[in-house]
């Protein structure tokens, strides 16, 4: 999924949980959980990825979603906050980790960093653009009415 989605799941699931474990554990399981859902994220070639254990990510990808994680933090700061900023800095933080991971994964000699990013790109389901563009801007929109 493109980032902004998994920014406000974890921003939903700090804001509606009091407990740091469980905030921790929701985020990381619903990043695969989405993952797992077909949709477009464009970001890396991942047959290279799981063949050659190269990560390549193309620029103009970079750039748009550098751009979806400012527009992210621009609608987290303007979502109501019950249990403060730390609990849905929390969720949106380990809701991203995964992804975190793979920026790490190169310059990693770490047999756990390696075993959890292959684990994410067996789990992630790419399609093409106009089905997995349109699934996620779904889950975008519900998950907008939900947060406000």
């Amino acid at each position: 999924m493109i980032v902004i989605i998994h920014m406000l799941v974890g921003a939903l699931i700090g804001e509606k949980f009091n407990s740091i474990a469980l905030i921790i554990i929701l985020a990381l399981a619903t990043h695969f959980i989405l993952d797992f859902i077909p949709h477009w994220d464009g970001k890396y070639n991942k047959e290279k990825f799981l063949k050659q254990k190269k990560l390549e990510i193309k620029k103009k990808i970079l750039v748009v979603h550098m751009l979806l994680f400012l527009i992210g933090i621009f609608v987290l700061f303007e979502m109501p906050k019950p249990n403060g900023k730390y609990h849905l800095l929390l969720g949106v933080f380990f809701s991203l980790f995964p992804d975190m991971l793979n920026i790490f994964y190169l310059k990693s000699k770490n047999r756990f960093v390696h075993k959890c990013v292959n684990f994410h790109q067996r789990v992630q389901r790419n399609c093409g653009f106009l089905l997995g563009f349109s699934l996620q801007l779904i889950v975008f929109l519900i998950l907008i009415k939900i947060l406000f």
